[in-house]
């Protein structure tokens, strides 16, 4: 399941506020975690992949700390500016 793990945890409502439309699920004081949920065949799509890691990249502006690991492909989000430990 594609997926990227960042440090951290978030304030829900400021999220909710900063990414009206989408669907959170669950937040962790230890770290965030971007992922479709139930897994779904369409997720492993290079545009899915995008998708999860410009949402990362949203969550880093609002507060969210480093991507700490992903098995998503670097050629992917390399040009997004990642965080990345």
């Amino acid at each position: 399941m594609p997926h990227l793990v960042l440090d951290g945890g978030l304030d829900g409502e400021l999220v909710a506020a900063d990414l009206a439309g989408e669907r959170v699920s669950r937040w962790d004081d230890d770290h965030t975690t971007i992922r479709l949920w139930p897994t779904v065949p369409v997720e492993r799509t290079r545009p899915v992949q995008r998708w999860l890691a410009e949402l990362a990249h949203r969550l880093q502006a609002v507060g969210a700390g480093a991507v700490r690991t992903t098995n998503i492909p670097d050629e992917v989000w390399g040009d997004l500016d990642l965080s990345v430990t």
